[in-house]
């Protein structure tokens, strides 16, 4: 008992410590309402819906964009890897006056978004993968739960179990052919396929967040700084990198 409430804690001061307490002593799976930085959230008991929605809302993972745009920035943000919406919210918040489309593959994750971007009119969803070319593909858990699924077939780093079938969009079309000002990529390697089929596509946005992952394709790295080999980058305080054109 004693080992189950230090572990809540820990949330405490992103969500106080009485919705702390009641998250704690949720039954595992449950939906869960909580509210963070002011936005009432949804997240499921026993997954990392918490973590990434204080990491978002409450650390404030992007806020270097304040740094790169106007309070004003009434443009595109696409964040592909949308998970349960957290971050587009992020977004949202910060330039209240951006068009943000967020994009998920997971079904199950899908649905989480959708109950957490109801209010917000400027965020849009789709339920899909983004990749280089319109197709229909995989949707893998490589056993690390909802916030690691991957279209990526990664059978040699480990099992992986085949969750459903989900449709590709591509950056041409996900936008509908409007300027994308910002994208934040975090698709559980699938960041190789825009880097190396996708390069024309990615140079014409002005700022790239992403995460990138070596372990699950090798040389995303290497693709990626050469992607950005005439543009400004460096990294947040978290595991992203954002390339700037210059």
């Amino acid at each position: 008992m004693i080992r189950k409430i230090c572990r809540g804690y820990k949330y405490s001061r992103a969500i106080g410590l009485a919705q702390s307490l009641s998250y704690i002593f949720t039954r595992k799976g449950k939906l869960v309402k909580v509210t963070i930085s002011g936005n009432k959230i949804y997240v499921r008991k026993g997954s990392k819906d918490l973590m990434v929605a204080v990491s978002c809302l409450f650390s404030h993972e992007f806020s270097a964009l304040k740094f790169l745009l106007p309070g004003n920035f009434s443009g595109t943000i696409v964040d592909a890897g949308g998970y349960i919406g957290t971050a587009a919210i992020a977004f949202s918040n910060m330039f209240p006056k951006a068009e943000v489309i967020t994009i998920e593959p997971s079904i199950d994750n899908y649905e989480v978004i959708k109950k957490n971007i109801a209010p917000f009119s400027k965020i849009k969803s789709i339920n899909a993968a983004l990749s280089s070319k319109n197709d229909s593909v995989s949707l893998n858990d490589h056993s690390t739960g909802e916030w690691g699924y991957s279209i990526i077939d990664i059978k040699d780093n480990g099992p992986q179990k085949k969750l459903h079938d989900v449709e590709c969009v591509t950056l041409k079309n996900v936008a509908q052919d409007k300027h994308i000002d910002v994208l934040k990529l975090d698709i559980e390697g699938g960041e190789h396929d825009l880097l190396t089929n996708s390069l024309s596509d990615l140079k014409k946005i002005d700022i790239v967040i992403a995460e990138l992952h070596e372990r699950i394709v090798p040389n995303t790295e290497k693709k990626f700084f050469q992607f950005s080999k005439d543009r400004i980058i460096f990294k947040d305080n978290s595991e992203k990198y954002i390339s700037v054109s210059k």
